[in-house]
């Protein structure tokens, strides 16, 4: 499917953005960068197979991916990237805390334009009119916390 490991590592990318963004609009939860799993069963291959010098490289990739393609104002105040280790391979986690958009502030997007939602262990991608309802659901649970 893949004939390169650039076309290898763009798509890990955009599937660790879309599942960033899902989980924005969801309840939040973590990110795990560089473990395969596979039936159910966890291998732990780490970062270190995507050719970055060090974590700090990897890091500024990361923020920089996340500022241009979803926003700073959520890398700043809803992610939060770390390393661990794990059987001398590197793991990168990325939390991620509930965005729940409030005035007229629209829910968390991909290029500006893709809202995805987590549904289960799956990330979405809305349709216009689930994009609506979501968005309306969104304020009209701020508003009901009030």
């Amino acid at each position: 499917r893949f004939k390169s490991v650039k076309e290898i590592q763009k798509f890990l990318e955009e599937q660790s953005l879309k599942t960033l963004v899902g989980l924005l609009n969801t309840k939040g939860g973590n990110l795990v960068i560089g473990v395969h799993e596979r039936n159910q069963e966890k291998t732990f291959v780490g970062i270190q197979r995507e050719g970055f010098e060090s974590l700090d490289h990897y890091e500024r990739h990361i923020n920089q991916q996340i500022q241009n393609r979803i926003g700073k104002v959520f890398l700043s105040d809803y992610l939060q990237i770390e390393f661990i280790k794990h059987d001398d391979k590197d793991i990168c986690v990325i939390k991620c805390q509930e965005y729940v958009p409030i005035g007229n502030n629209l829910p968390a997007l991909l290029d500006n334009e893709k809202c995805y939602r987590r549904t289960g262990p799956r990330t979405d991608l809305l349709t216009p009119v689930e994009f609506a309802k979501f968005s309306i659901e969104r304020v009209n649970s701020v508003t009901s916390e009030d």
